[in-house]
C-alpha cells in the first residue's frame, strides 16, 4: 500500500488517539508496516499496532521473555524487528526460530524448488542480520524440524553455498555472547562421498564476522534517519590461526540435536565450534538419522575439562583409546553417558 506525501502529511494533522484508532482497522496490514517508516511519530505509532497484530503485543517484555518466530512470520516480524527503534535494550533472553522447507512436499509442488530454497536461504540471512544487531542473546535455538531437503543431487559447489549460508547463521549466533544454543530438527539427506570429502577438510577455526543482508542494511538505515545510537562493539572470533584468536567462552551449553550439524554442509563448523568451546557445562549430541559414522573424531574434538552433563546418542562407534582419552579429560563422564546407538570396540 503506497502512501502518497500529501496524504501522509494529512494523516499526521490527526491526534494520536484517532491515528491509532485507524492504524488498527487493519493492523497486520504490510502498509501500516510502510507508514512506520515515513516519519518518527508514525513509526511509534504505527509500528507497535503492527508487531502486536503479528504476535508481539510488547516489545519491552523482549528483555525478559521468549522471542518465538515462526516461519511465517520470517518476512513480517523479523524486518519489523529490524527497524524497531523503541526496543529499550538490545539484550534478548532467549529467541527461538523455526525455519521451514520440503523439498519432497506434495503442498507445495506447484512452487519451484529452487524457489522455496531461495526463500529459506533468505530467511537465514535474515535472521543473521538481525542477530548481529543485538547487544546480547542468552539463549539461542535454531528450528529445523520442518526442514527436509536431499542435498545428494547437487554439486559440490551447491553445498558450499549451503555451508556458506547456514554457517553465517550460526556464527550470527554464537556472535550474540549467547551462554546456551540449540539446534534442533532437519533432514539433510547427505550422500556418503559428499560427507567424506567436507571431513577431511575442516576449518582449524571458527569465523565469526558481522555479515549484513540487505534487510539488515536497510533497516539500519531506516534506524538512521530517526536516532543515532552507537555502533556496538563488534565481539567473536577473528580469522587466522586458532591458537591466536580468542574463544567463544560464553557458551556454556551446547544442544546438538540436528543432522545438520551431523552431516555436510556443516560437519566443519560444528568440529571447529566443539574445538573453539573449552568452557562448556554441558553438551548433548543426538541424533537419530545419519549414516554411521566413526565417534572417535568427535570426541577428539572436545576439549572442556569443566564438562559436568555429555550425552551422546548416534549411529557411531567409539573406540577404547579414544573413549580412555575423553574420559581423562573429563572426570565427571560417566557411562551412562553415550546412547543405546554407539557402540564401542578396540581400535
Amino acid at each position: 500500500m503506497d502512501t502518497p506525501e500529501s496524504e501522509t502529511i494529512g494523516i499526521l494533522r490527526l491526534p494520536n488517539e484517532i491515528l491509532i484508532q485507524i492504524l488498527q482497522f487493519h493492523p497486520a496490514d504490510s502498509g501500516i508496516f510502510a507508514l512506520s517508516t515515513s516519519c518518527r511519530r508514525l513509526h511509534y505509532l504505527a509500528l507497535p499496532v503492527y508487531l502486536a497484530a503479528h504476535g508481539i503485543p510488547d516489545t519491552s517484555a523482549l528483555a525478559s521473555q521468549d522471542l518465538v518466530l515462526l516461519p511465517n512470520q520470517l518476512d513480517t516480524v523479523l524486518v519489523a524487528l529490524q527497524t524497531a527503534l523503541f526496543i529499550p535494550s538490545l539484550k534478548l533472553k532467549h529467541i527461538s526460530c523455526a525455519f521451514a522447507l520440503d523439498s519432497a512436499s506434495i503442498q507445495y509442488s506447484f512452487i519451484p524448488i529452487r524457489t522455496r530454497r531461495d526463500l529459506f536461504f533468505r530467511h537465514l540471512r535474515r535472521l543473521a542480520g538481525f542477530l548481529s544487531k543485538l547487544e546480547q542473546v542468552d539463549e539461542v535455538t535454531l528450528d529445523f524440524r520442518d526442514v527436509g531437503f536431499a542435498l545428494f543431487s547437487q554439486g559440490l559447489g551447491a553445498l558450499d553455498t549451503w555451508d556458506s549460508i547456514i554457517s553465517a547463521l550460526l556464527d550470527a549466533s554464537l556472535e550474540t555472547g549467547c551462554k546456551t544454543f540449540t539446534v534442533e530438527g532437519g533432514m539433510f539427506l547427505v550422500h556418503s562421498s559428499q560427507f567424506q570429502r567436507n571431513s577431511s577438510s575442516f576449518r582449524t577455526a571458527v569465523v565469526i564476522k558481522r555479515r549484513s543482508s540487505l534487510m539488515s542494511d536497510l533497516g539500519r538505515r531506516i534506524a538512521s534517519a530517526f536516532v543515532r545510537r552507537p555502533d556496538t562493539i563488534q565481539r567473536g572470533i577473528g580469522s587466522g590461526d586458532s591458537e591466536s584468536q580468542p574463544q567463544p567462552g560464553g557458551l556454556r551449553t551446547f544442544n546438538i540435536h540436528s543432522n545438520v550439524l551431523l552431516l555436510r554442509p556443516c560437519y566443519s563448523w560444528t568440529m571447529a565450534t566443539l574445538r573453539a568451546s573449552p568452557n562448556l557445562v554441558s553438551l548433548s549430541i543426538v541424533c537419530a538419522d545419519i549414516p554411521r559414522r566413526n565417534g572417535d573424531d568427535i570426541l577428539a574434538n572436545i576439549h572442556a575439562p569443566g564438562l559436568k552433563y555429555f550425552v551422546m546418542d548416534l549411529d557411531c562407534q567409539v573406540s577404547e583409546a579414544a573413549l580412555d582419552q575423553f574420559r581423562a579429560r573429563h572426570r565427571h563422564i560417566g557411562p551412562s553417558s553415550f546412547g543405546v546407538q554407539v557402540s564401542f570396540g578396540k581400535r
